[in-house]
């Protein structure tokens, strides 16, 4: 009896994580959408990062060109991760240019 009562409290245990991970994936994929909604173009880094103040920065890469002479573009890409869920922002100058969402 006792066992049977030590399996079933381990069963529950199981279930009980099982299912509090899965609204966590759900609640950081909301969170990341909710978040990606409020990114415009034209915004600054610093107001793209306090969006994005609770993700963590996976990737970051400038590269600069010479469009005229005289004239260069600085690029800069930089990805957040929140769970499965990705958030990729270009920069062109400073400012936001183009941004994706990729959820797994």
């Amino acid at each position: 009896m006792k066992k049977y009562f030590v399996l079933m409290l381990t069963v529950l245990f199981l279930f009980f994580v099982v299912s509090c991970g899965n609204n966590n994936t759900e609640k950081t994929k909301i969170d990341a959408q909710t978040a990606y909604s409020k990114l415009k173009t034209g915004m600054s880094y610093e107001e793209v990062a306090e969006i994005l103040s609770g993700f963590k920065i996976v990737s970051d890469s400038t590269a600069e060109s010479e469009i005229m002479p005289g004239q260069k573009v600085v690029h800069r890409m930089i990805m957040w991760q929140a769970g499965k869920t990705f958030i990729q922002i270009t920069f062109e100058n400073g400012k936001l240019w183009q941004k994706q969402i990729i959820e797994n």
